[in-house]
């Protein structure tokens, strides 16, 4: 599919191998890795010839600093991360199955009627890949698989609908005037719904989740709900709540004013299309209690009907702008000292994310970065391309691996000949320094001065390579450097892969 010269950009091969041999290596890997070396061997050996060959770099190259530069996590670290996500799946398996009658856990024991297994006991104990699975689950309510609302199978008269389609430009307006109206109808209920996540003037870093809900008829603020969730929440978690707290509001109404229609709003089309989905989800806990609310709900008032709709984000709006009042002062006010925050599985999966970039940004920490290759990585990884990348991408294939090449000090140049084929001449071919380095090729060297006045100057009017190797604008010029001179480039009677 390429080399060094002619092949896919950058974005597009990163594409192919998280889409494509990132799951053929990693396939079923909860159940047969357990942190075995030799098996770590092999797969560290496949992922770094294939991260060599994406970035267009010699295999002389450092492969630690080389996946930063390409936002592509270490094998073992990702081989974790798949191992804590997977372990999430036992929750959606059904109650009855004889696999979650042997998983310990706040739901597994409790189960009764064990098959016997058509295989000999062990002679000796052994941990199994369930047992260590099982380790990773929190304390969380088992996931009900065929759970389904009643009032959601009457497709004939349905009394409970949802959109959340976004509108955009002149339907946007038209959609905002329409809940201008809605908000002031004496016979109808408007309820806003929103999550937030933030920190507001506070100085203890931590982003407590709120869920803000807020109910309007007659232009006139009937009620409100305001919880703090914890810092362990998501904004999704946040999200889905407020839509929850918006069903209990409503609830109340109807218990205090019975109202026909009811009209439910929120900026997220996302939690609109998960709140009424009981399938396995991360949030199908707050999805049983929006749907069990709303099953009370139409029970008890029969002509009642709801609808879910999307509502732009805009602070004209007068519910949305109560609501980031609201949570506002929820955020700057400290958490509640007997506060039980949600163990979601969207927090075990943001966790197992952060655990595994945390682990990732200590060998940043602890590598010696005293090298040429670190000017460009001046930051702990983060999970995304190095701005020294994302600045280049658009150019040539040929010229975006030479400036790979030159980032990690593995180019075509006098150095690195000095240090892998000393039988090659070092010296530079224009003016005869020796040996040739990249920061002669790129500050010095007399063959390139009006490219260089017309390209570098204008970004580092001091040549830093430090400038130029951790900005984008830095990058992106010297990869035009690159296009016009072909410095450096690979020459013709070279092999594909010197080293």
């Amino acid at each position: 599919m390429g080399n060094s010269v002619r092949s896919l950009s950058w974005a597009n091969w990163r594409i192919v191998y998280n889409a494509v041999i990132l799951p053929i290596l990693t396939y079923a890997a909860p159940v047969w890795f357990s942190g075995q070396a030799g098996l770590l061997r092999q797969l560290c050996t496949a992922q770094n010839a294939a991260v060599w060959h994406i970035a267009g770099a010699f295999s002389t190259t450092p492969i630690n600093p080389l996946h930063q530069l390409m936002g592509i996590m270490p094998i073992d670290l990702r081989l974790q991360l798949l191992i804590k996500n997977a372990s999430l799946r036992l929750y959606r398996i059904p109650t009855s199955s004889q696999l979650a009658a042997r998983v310990p856990g706040p739901w597994g024991p409790h189960i009764r009627g064990l098959i016997p297994l058509p295989i000999l006991p062990p002679r000796r104990p052994y941990h199994s890949s369930l047992l260590s699975l099982t380790a990773n689950l929190p304390n969380t309510p088992h996931i009900d698989l065929l759970a389904a609302p009643p009032w959601n199978l009457d497709f004939a008269h349905p009394c409970f609908v949802a959109n959340h389609r976004i509108r955009h430009n002149d339907d946007r307006k038209i959609w905002a005037n329409a809940i201008k109206d809605l908000t002031g109808k004496p016979d109808h209920l408007t309820i806003f719904a929103q999550g937030s996540k933030a920190n507001h003037n506070c100085d203890d870093n931590q982003m407590p989740a709120t869920c803000i809900a807020v109910s309007f008829s007659n232009h006139t603020e009937i009620e409100h709900s305001s919880r703090t969730l914890g810092t362990s929440a998501t904004a999704f978690d946040a999200d889905l709540r407020s839509l929850v707290s918006a069903a209990h509001l409503a609830q109340n109404h109807l218990n205090r004013s019975p109202t026909k229609q009811i009209t439910i709003l929120s900026p997220s089309p996302l939690a609109i299309q998960a709140i009424s989905n009981l399938r396995p989800h991360a949030g199908q806990f707050h999805s049983r209690e929006f749907c069990s609310t709303l099953t009370q709900i139409f029970s008890v008032f029969r002509n009642a009907k709801v609808h879910l709709d999307w509502c732009p984000s805009r602070p004209k709006l007068v519910g949305i702008k109560r609501c980031i009042k609201l949570a506002l002062n929820n955020a700057a006010n400290p958490l509640p000292p007997n506060l039980h925050e949600p163990h979601t599985i969207a927090f075990q999966k943001a966790t197992a994310k952060e655990l595994a970039l945390a682990a990732w940004q200590a060998r940043w920490h602890n590598a010696d970065r005293h090298s040429q290759v670190y000017l460009a990585l001046p930051n702990p990884p983060a999970g995304k391309l190095p701005p020294a990348i994302q600045g280049a991408m658009g150019g040539s294939r040929h010229a975006c691996t030479t400036l790979v090449r030159f980032i990690a000090g593995h180019a075509f140049i006098g150095e690195y000949y000095a240090r892998f084929h000393p039988r090659k001449p070092t010296g530079c071919p224009e003016c005869g320094t020796d040996p040739q380095t990249v920061a002669h090729v790129i500050c010095h060297c007399p063959r390139f001065a009006r490219a260089r006045a017309a390209h570098l100057i204008l970004i580092a009017p001091d040549l830093s390579l430090s400038t130029l190797f951790s900005s984008k604008e830095g990058s992106k010029a010297l990869l035009e450097f690159l296009e016009v001179t072909k410095a450096c480039f690979k020459p013709l009677e070279e092999p594909p892969d010197p080293g």
